[in-house]
């Protein structure tokens, strides 16, 4: 029991989960149109990024970019909405402060 409860404390890095989720090369692109948005939205810091770990949830019409923060205190994920055949963003909910 201790040794569970010893594995359950070791924290994954961001870095780690990114790799082990990773991103299909087909929605790359995606990926790094949502990124870029955040930061803008974020006043151009790059560091709005560093706690992220992207997640592409595939739709029929459309693919959307989950930004998933790590921290949970500071609110909701934003999401970014691409149609699947042009990949124009659609939509977006990023007014999650």
């Amino acid at each position: 029991m201790i040794m569970f409860g010893a594995l359950l404390a070791i924290s994954i890095s961001t870095a780690d989960l990114r790799r082990e989720l990773g991103v299909a090369s087909s929605d790359a692109g995606i990926v790094r149109d949502a990124g870029s948005r955040w930061i803008r939205k974020n006043s151009g810091q790059e560091k709005a990024m560093d706690n992220i770990v992207p997640i592409v949830a595939h739709f029929p019409k459309y693919r959307c970019v989950i930004l998933k923060l790590r921290s949970a205190a500071v609110g909701e994920s934003p999401i970014y909405c691409y149609n699947k055949k042009y990949g124009k963003l659609i939509s977006k909910h990023d007014d999650v402060e």
